[in-house]
């Protein structure tokens, strides 16, 4: 199977490089994806069956100011990579984000289905959403996955911040009123392969659409840090905080449970609780 991976220095997709050794592993200095000549060139001259799409803009407090350029890599960019991608038979495989959601008031406790309107909660999430309509608009066979609080061994996210700050300080004040799940890069280039052992090309296509990925369970920013301090054997107190006393640029959904039931149903994937797999990664990290 020929399979294009973009975006393959960021975190999932240095997960996905290292999952799928025999693909066609492209960072952005080789495939910048909002150069629509350059990606329609690799496109059809690799003619790849499946196409990974890791390339995103992730700054989600600098997308408030810099829209025009999330817009150009997070949303403009799928209109060419889908389209190609079509040309060639291929299945792009994407992933979304939470942030979709939240903009007119969370929903109580309650997990967003797929069937849910998107009502972006900031702008980063605005540019994520016009990519899913670009992407299914273009008539690609695609599978896309929205997942939240996206972490991995490799560069920037909130469990590596607490390891560093736990190594320097006695306690942390984190967000306790913000809901959620995080998500192992790790663990979702695991499932993609999972999914393409399991299934044919054809099945997937027959199964094209938006998908709610997530690992089990649920958690708030603070217990999460605890979490990650007791599997790095840290002594460090957590204070919880409300969002109010942690402003940031972008507003953050109170509320981003993923009600994963359509993925497991159709694709078949299994969702670990998300304890294990936050200890698998700082076990990796600490040794």
């Amino acid at each position: 199977m020929k399979i294009l991976i973009t975006g393959s220095q960021g975190q999932l997709g240095s997960s996905l490089a290292r999952t799928f050794p025999h693909a066609l592993a492209l960072g952005r200095q080789s495939l910048d994806i909002a150069d629509s000549v350059a990606v329609r060139d690799v496109i059809q001259s690799y003619r790849p069956q499946v196409i990974f799409n890791a390339a995103a803009y992730t700054a989600v407090d600098q997308a408030e100011t810099e829209f025009d350029q999330a817009f150009r890599i997070n949303g403009k960019a799928l209109d060419v990579l889908g389209e190609s991608a079509k040309i060639c038979d291929a299945i792009v495989v994407h992933w979304s984000t939470d942030y979709v959601y939240g903009a007119s008031g969370d929903k109580e406790g309650i997990a967003y289905q797929e069937s849910d309107a998107p009502d972006p909660v900031n702008r980063y999430g605005e540019s994520k959403f016009a990519g899913e309509q670009a992407l299914a608009a273009s008539g690609a066979a695609h599978l896309i996955f929205r997942c939240s609080w996206v972490y991995a061994k490799d560069g920037h996210n909130f469990l590596k911040a607490m390891l560093r700050l736990g190594a320097q300080r006695e306690s942390v004040s984190v967000v306790s009123d913000q809901w959620g799940v995080p998500t192992s890069a790790h663990w979702l280039a695991a499932s993609l392969k999972q999914l393409f052992d399991d299934h044919s090309l054809e099945q997937l296509r027959q199964v094209s659409g938006i998908y709610h990925w997530v690992p089990g369970g649920e958690t708030h920013w603070a217990a999460y840090a605890t979490w990650v301090f007791e599997c790095a054997g840290m002594q460090v107190e957590v204070r919880p905080i409300s969002s109010e006393q942690w402003p940031t640029a972008a507003k953050r959904p109170r509320n981003s449970r993923l009600d994963c039931g359509k993925a497991k149903a159709l694709l078949g994937l299994i969702q670990p609780d998300w304890r294990d797999e936050v200890r698998h990664c700082v076990r990796s990290l600490v040794g």
